[in-house]
């Protein structure tokens, strides 16, 4: 029936025509025979991806459209298989992964739901995370920087990485002994921090009983 309709009104001489034609015709349908006639046409488009790639040519110059469709999609993206799919779908497209990478943490930067839940998310992949971060050893350098510098301005991130520090302190140490030269570098900032508190840095050898 919507083919029917859309048909008949593109029989009228001018896009403007046309465009008030179709309204006219959708806009008497009820939502119930709107819904089943979409339903109609999208089941016939199940069976032509290359007329769905054109639909898609033709919403991408709609704004208005394209943003509708995308706020729907993100709200529903709440849905574990279709979460599933869409990031399956982006894996595939690196370039395109990493713009919604980027844009989705500039968005989220003051959004304190968004926020949490991102930290949600990492926390949750906490393993597959780190292997996929220390792939490149510029991200590693950029990332300890990052909370480093985070954690001299915001004192619950300060906190919550010197309780991280200390829990861990026995596989940091283990990690840096098996390498005499960042052992060498720890020691020596450790030692050049300290000295600046005599009474610390005496406190010190003392517990390592050097003096």
């Amino acid at each position: 029936m919507l083919v029917l309709a859309v048909v008949t009104s593109s029989l009228a001489c001018t896009a403007t025509a046309k465009q008030q034609g179709i309204d006219k015709v959708l806009g008497a349908m009820s939502a119930e025979q709107r819904r089943d006639n979409f339903q109609e046409v999208a089941t016939v488009l199940d069976q032509h991806p290359d007329w769905v790639d054109q639909f898609y040519e033709v919403a991408r110059k709609h704004p208005p459209l394209m943003k509708r469709f995308l706020t729907r999609a993100a709200h529903d993206l709440r849905e574990p298989e279709l979460a599933k799919m869409t990031g399956e779908l982006l894996s595939d497209e690196p370039a395109s992964l990493e713009q919604v990478l980027v844009r989705t943490v500039d968005a989220a930067k003051t959004k304190k739901e968004a926020r949490l839940a991102i930290d949600r998310a990492v926390a949750s992949r906490a393993e597959p995370m780190a292997d996929v971060l220390t792939d490149s050893p510029a991200t590693i350098e950029a990332i300890t920087k990052g909370f480093l510098s985070v954690a001299t301005r915001k004192p619950a991130a300060k906190e919550a990485m010197q309780r991280a520090v200390e829990a861990q302190s026995a596989r940091i140490v283990e990690f840096a002994a098996n390498d005499p030269a960042l052992l060498s570098a720890m020691t020596r900032s450790l030692l050049q921090a300290v000295a600046k508190d005599k009474e610390s840095l005496v406190k010190l050898l003392k517990e390592l009983h050097v003096l």
